[in-house]
């Protein structure tokens, strides 16, 4: 017998990938996107993280900056009759240590498309200590209770 998913339950939109830059562009004649200085490794200077150490709070670091996600719809776009998906979504970075240095909260509407690129600017770093460091992307949608299970865009930064 088979087992019938509540969608809901899934949710329609679900996050596919997601990556730190300098600078994005969209192009809209063909809807691709250019990344431009993809940002994996961020080097800081030993003694922003000495003063973090000090004053026991993060560090602000100046580094302009995108996080850009592509979201999907795990649905095809004709079978659904709204034009588009009420989504909250939750922005963390969380330190090595998994301590959440930073929520942003906003919402945005789903176009009926497949797929859609969110641009999250950001104009510096949060910093604790070196290691690995994660900004976690959450989605909840129009009658879902929670914010479902998180997506993760990894960050290494290193002391020079």
């Amino acid at each position: 017998m088979a087992v019938k998913k509540d969608k809901k339950a899934v949710g329609e939109v679900q996050a596919v990938w997601g990556i730190t830059c300098s600078l994005s562009s969209v192009d809209e004649k063909s809807n691709n996107v250019s990344l431009f200085n993809v940002i994996e490794q961020l080097n800081v200077p030993a003694k922003a993280f000495e003063q973090a150490k000090e004053e026991k709070k993060p560090m602000m670091i100046p580094h302009q900056h995108e996080l850009i996600v592509l979201f999907r719809r795990t649905i095809p776009v004709l079978s659904t009759t709204a034009d588009s998906i009420p989504v909250d979504l939750k922005i963390s970075l969380i330190d090595p240590d998994g301590k959440e240095l930073m929520e942003n909260l906003t919402s945005f509407k789903f176009p009926n498309v497949r797929r859609f690129r969110n641009r999250h600017y950001s104009l510096g770093f949060l910093i604790t200590k070196p290691g690995d460091y994660v900004y976690r992307v959450q989605i909840k949608e129009s009658g879902q209770d929670s914010f479902g299970s998180p997506y993760e865009v990894p960050l290494d930064i290193q002391s020079v």
